[in-house]
């Protein structure tokens, strides 16, 4: 029996884990208030989050398999005065070639500001010119790409016969048996995917307050509060796979020859013939979890208590981008042959004894199986909720264990 396997794991896992918890940003608290009268006041914040992560992988495989397995050839001719008995075993080839390629999995956090915000702009003189202007940017940029060439070249033979058991003489007879001949392949490819979640139930803000107050300020005073918060999120996830698949499974038994016999009874049988093919390929998936709203939370603004001929607003700006691009090229092409042959044998010229018997040619079963299977180009987006294998959903939270499992790692946050 030969039996092979290669298993061709590469550019295997690029795995990121960032931020996986909210950001903890502590309180912020604005208070311009007490200026005096003809005073000009001005608070002005700003701040700026930017995350971004390239992951790319490229494999390129080229398997060349040749696995033969042969038993028999035997020679018994000329023999005199007894039992000829030729007998060859079995002959079993098997091989397995698996390739698991290219895998990009990333879990960020938004890196929102999701503490608490208080700003004031209170009790400032007459004639007084107060501002405050408070802006937040956050970006988050994801890119996640496959590239995999995969050529299996696979040729799997299995044989076995090929016994001569000629111009023998005696009343024993002739007896030429080859045993059965297998001859298994299986290729499984496994390239290209992407798993991401970004923010995924942990947008800043949820939980947190934003209170704005422009109150009890002198007459003739102008006063504002101008609150901008702009939160873009751009995903783009890309994979490409070129395989071909050339698959041999050949098994051959028989060719047998047990002629020109004399004195006794021939039996010339040939065993079971099982060619089998199995291929699959699994390529270019997609998989994302987007939820990165970076919302104030509670919002509360008051203006009251202004004095006389008082200029007074208030601008709340919130903007939320998000931008998801998936994209899946798959080119396959296999070319699989599966061959069973049994029998050729030959019991020809025989001349039987005083038992008359007759001469015996049989030949066994021939089998051959092929399957292919090809799942290509899948893309799975979800706003938070991630709908699983099987029709089970996930929602993501603080705790990432799940989906780590699911992943099939092991993962514990703190």
């Amino acid at each position: 029996m030969l039996k092979t396997k290669i298993v061709t794991s590469f550019a295997a896992a690029t795995l990121l884990l960032g931020n996986v918890a909210p950001a903890a940003f502590a309180d912020t608290t604005i208070d311009q208030s007490g200026g005096g009268a003809f005073s000009s006041n001005g608070v002005n914040v700003n701040t700026t989050n930017t995350q971004v992560v390239t992951q790319g992988n490229v494999a390129n495989v080229d398997n060349n398999v040749h696995s033969t397995s042969s038993t028999g050839g035997n020679n018994g001719s000329f023999d005199t005065g007894g039992t000829v008995n030729i007998q060859s075993g079995a002959a079993n080839s098997t091989t397995v070639v698996t390739n698991d390629l290219n895998t990009n999995q990333a879990a960020l956090g938004c890196g929102c500001d999701n503490g608490n915000l208080k700003v004031t702009e209170d009790g400032n003189g007459a004639y007084s010119a107060n501002g405050v202007n408070v802006n937040k940017t956050n970006t988050t940029v994801l890119s996640q790409t496959n590239e995999a060439n995969v050529k299996n070249h696979i040729d799997s033979d299995a044989s076995t016969g090929g016994n001569t058991g000629s111009f023998d003489t005696g009343p024993g007879g002739v007896n030429i048996q080859s045993g059965p001949a297998t001859s298994i392949v299986g290729v499984s490819t496994n390239a290209n995917s992407n798993h991401a979640a970004i923010g995924a139930g942990l947008a800043g803000g949820a939980g947190s307050s934003t209170i704005l107050d422009l109150s009890g300020n002198g007459a003739y005073s102008a006063n504002g509060i101008n609150l901008n918060d702009n939160s873009t999120t751009v995903l783009t996830q890309g994979n490409e796979a070129n395989v071909y698949n050339h698959v041999d499974s050949d098994a051959s038994t028989g060719g047998n020859d047990g002629s020109f016999d004399t004195g006794g009874g021939v039996n010339v049988q040939s065993g079971a013939a099982t060619a089998k093919a199995f291929v699959d390929n699994n390529l270019n998936f997609n998989w994302a979890a987007l939820d990165c709203g970076c919302s104030f939370g509670a919002l509360k603004v008051t203006e009251d208590g202004n004095g006389a001929f008082t200029a007074n607003g208030v601008n709340v700006n919130n903007n939320d981008t998000l931008v998801a691009a998936q994209t899946q090229l798959a080119n396959l092409k296999n070319h699989v042959d599966a061959d069973a042959e049994t029998g050729g044998n030959d019991g020809d010229f025989d001349t039987a004894g005083v038992l008359h018997a007759d001469p015996s040619v049989m030949s066994g079963p021939a089998t051959t199986v092929t399957e292919v299977d090809n799942n290509a180009n899948t893309n799975v987006l979800s706003n938070g909720v991630l709908t699983l294998p099987g029709g089970s959903q996930m929602q993501f939270s603080n705790d990432w264990s799940g989906m780590m499992a699911f992943w099939g790692l092991l993962f514990s946050s703190h």
